[in-house]
């Protein structure tokens, strides 16, 4: 004789919790019913409401089981997304404060610049414009390029006629320093254009 169950047993005990709150609410219901006289088992041997009763214990226990199961797993799932999303909430402020960091260090760019740099970054404040364009590698915005000043525009264009723009955090900074960054020749010609004599 086996001193442990065989694996049929192992199986019907990971009856789904449905199979087994059904199976207890049936046996509960009998016995509830056989105990007000209202269901006969009279002819039945009395094996037959043992067997009532252990289908009742037995489906109860697996239903908690089930239940205990299911409050685990979601547990263990629930703990799993917390991790993922402050995984990605501190991946997310990491390159957040790499951002800033750099746009800090373009920033610090507008205390240095060279003469001719300062005179197109203020012709560009005083007229309002944070975009216009250029020969294709301009030599005289070149450096403002290299900082990060000034950014070439994506696509197919002319490159006689290529588009540069301020980024948006250069562009704020300008206009919050607008009165150190005033040209003092706004409608002369543009001063990052070569002049060709």
């Amino acid at each position: 004789m086996a001193w442990f169950p065989d694996s049929g047993w192992l199986q019907a005990l990971k009856v789904q919790g449905s199979v087994a709150a059904a199976l207890f609410a049936a046996s509960v219901t009998v016995l509830i019913l056989a105990a007000l006289q209202m269901l006969y088992l009279d002819t039945l041997p009395r094996w037959a409401l043992a067997i009532f009763v252990l289908i009742a214990i037995f489906s109860f226990a697996i239903f908690c089981a089930r239940i205990w199961e299911w409050a685990r797993e979601r547990r263990d799932q629930d703990a799993i997304a917390r991790e993922v999303r402050e995984a990605r909430e501190v991946e997310e402020r990491q390159e957040r404060e790499a951002i800033e960091a750099g746009e800090r260090q373009t920033l610090r760019y507008l205390d240095t610049l060279s003469t001719i740099e300062k005179e197109i970054l203020s012709y560009l404040v005083t007229n309002n414009t944070q975009s216009f364009t250029d020969f294709m590698g301009g030599s005289r915005i070149a450096t403002l390029v290299q900082k990060g000043l000034i950014v070439m525009g994506a696509g197919v264009h002319s490159q006689m006629d290529w588009p540069y723009m301020i980024p948006n955090f250069v562009w704020a900074e300008l206009q919050r320093r607008s009165e150190e960054f005033h040209s003092k020749n706004p409608h002369g010609p543009h001063p990052w254009r070569v002049r060709v004599i």
